[in-house]
């Protein structure tokens, strides 16, 4: 029971994170290779939270918040000039993402800081033993996502902004401003890795280069579950998240990326389109 509660727990932050990804992704066709330094961001602002003596619950929002405002600022000043170029879009969110690195360095020291987890002591799961905040962070996330997708298409903002990712000039047409729209949805990736990366901070070291531990596993997600949906990196994060769980406990922990990594290349060599493919309308 421990083994499969952790594997949720992993699964459940690994979503998180690929969700975000799979946004600015697979709506805007944007290749945001800043992604992991927003986990890392919002891993900070837990630990000025803690340094500030606020409550562990308070860092979330401001995790979310200071992330999608950077996100936002970022993709007014320097993502919006590159849609359409992929190529360009990449180089320069790379280096975005080595100079946010060198600014947590220079800000807060090559040392690994630790934020202590709430304490809400250990609950009993199915006669196991299991600390309640793996449990909490687990229905955090799963509200995040539900959230997430409710606000995609369950609502007329929603309908907007995939309106403007299918068909830019109907959209403006209609009357919808895409920019507004742009901003908002890349601003929304961004400040979920964040609330992820707070999220994280109890169970992690905080320190430059922790977003590069779970920024290649979030690509993978997205690449195994495609992007079909928002559900699509969820079930790829449930694929590799499982592999890498399993397979440190079982293998060795040495051994479990590898793993993951195989089971990744051999997924996206049998369903190149994601295991959740777009739907194809006929004609």
């Amino acid at each position: 029971m421990a083994l499969a509660l952790d594997l949720g727990t992993y699964v459940a932050l690994l979503a998180l994170v690929s969700l975000g990804l799979a946004i600015v992704l697979g709506l805007m066709h944007v290749i945001n290779m800043a992604h992991p330094e927003f986990l890392t961001l919002g891993a900070y602002v837990a630990v000025l939270a803690q340094a500030a003596g606020l409550p562990f619950v308070a860092s979330l929002p401001l995790a979310l918040a200071a992330a999608a405002l950077i996100g936002c600022a970022l993709e007014t000043l320097l993502v919006r000039h590159t849609y359409g170029r992929a190529e360009d879009t990449i180089l320069a969110t790379a280096g975005v993402a080595l100079v946010m690195r060198q600014l947590f360095v220079l800000g807060f020291g090559a040392d690994a800081y630790s934020v202590q987890a709430p304490d809400t002591g250990m609950a009993d799961v199915l006669g196991t033993a299991y600390p309640s905040y793996r449990l909490w962070l687990m229905g955090v996330a799963a509200a995040a996502i539900t959230l997430t997708w409710l606000l995609f298409f369950r609502t007329r903002w929603g309908l907007a902004a995939r309106a403007v990712m299918t068909d830019r000039a109907t959209a403006r047409s209609l009357g919808i401003r895409g920019a507004r729209h742009d901003r908002a949805t890349f601003s929304l990736g961004c400040g979920l890795a964040g609330l992820a990366g707070a999220m994280l901070a109890p169970l992690s070291s905080v320190e430059p280069m922790l977003g590069n531990l779970h920024g290649a596993p979030a690509f993978l997600s997205v690449l195994v579950g495609g992007m079909a949906s928002i559900v699509a990196p969820v079930l790829g994060s449930t694929v590799l998240g499982s592999a890498q769980t399993l397979g440190a406990a079982w293998v060795s922990a040495a051994w479990a990326p590898v793993i993951m990594l195989a089971l990744a290349l051999v997924c996206v060599r049998l369903f190149p389109g994601g295991l959740l493919r777009p739907r194809v309308r006929q004609a």
